[in-house]
């Protein structure tokens, strides 16, 4: 292994992401064998850095560089390795789209919205740094709230724009009686979150 690549390694083993990449994308003409290794950990380099797009498309340029020498094992740790960095993508993607959806609420009037709209824009109020607005819309989502979802997101909600304890204990009473274990899933997160314990239940 030549050293400039030995080199980029050592700084992607250490968590040195953006030295590695730089280095990986001076090294010029590569070995079929060479390629293989330098864009796999381009692709590792770009996860790192939160490209992960970018890191699929380098980890199919080392797919096809691991067939043409015929290293199985490489091609099956790469697809491997595609496999994650896809699907990081598709879920960045699809962040990337809810938060753009959201934001088109930021002009939209109240009055049109229901309680799921209502908390994707106080949201987004809150991302702009609209803290009052956020609460006001968080309020007028409770009182459009019409299903126990509904009322235990508007709770949870409240809990992270406020960090009040007793919001988190609402959602969960709300999650019990609904007996919904996605939002029992979704009361402990936050309350995991915020450093919220819920007491043992007494029986007597």
């Amino acid at each position: 292994m030549r050293p400039a690549l030995r080199e980029a390694y050592e700084h992607l083993r250490r968590g040195e992401a953006e030295v590695a990449l730089t280095l990986l994308d001076a090294l010029g003409e590569l070995t079929p064998a060479e390629a293989a290794r330098t864009h796999a950990w381009r692709g590792q380099a770009l996860r790192a850095l939160g490209r992960p797009a970018e890191g699929a498309r380098a980890v199919i340029e080392a797919l096809r560089a691991a067939r043409a020498i015929g290293d199985a094992d490489g091609v099956a740790a790469l697809r491997a390795l595609h496999g994650e960095l896809a699907a990081s993508a598709a879920a960045a993607e699809a962040a990337e789209s809810g938060r753009r959806a959201d934001a088109a609420l930021l002009d939209a009037r109240d009055a049109d919205l229901d309680a799921d709209k209502l908390l994707r824009k106080a949201g987004a109020l809150h991302d702009a740094g609209r803290t009052v607005e956020s609460s006001a819309c968080l309020h007028l989502a409770a009182e459009r709230a019409s299903t126990p979802r509904e009322a235990v997101l508007v709770r949870l909600a409240r809990a992270r724009l406020t960090r009040d304890p007793g919001e988190i204990h609402a959602a969960h009473a709300l999650a019990e009686a609904s007996n919904d274990q996605n939002l029992l899933t979704a009361v402990a997160h936050a309350a995991r979150a915020l450093g919220v314990r819920f007491e043992p239940p007494s029986f007597g």
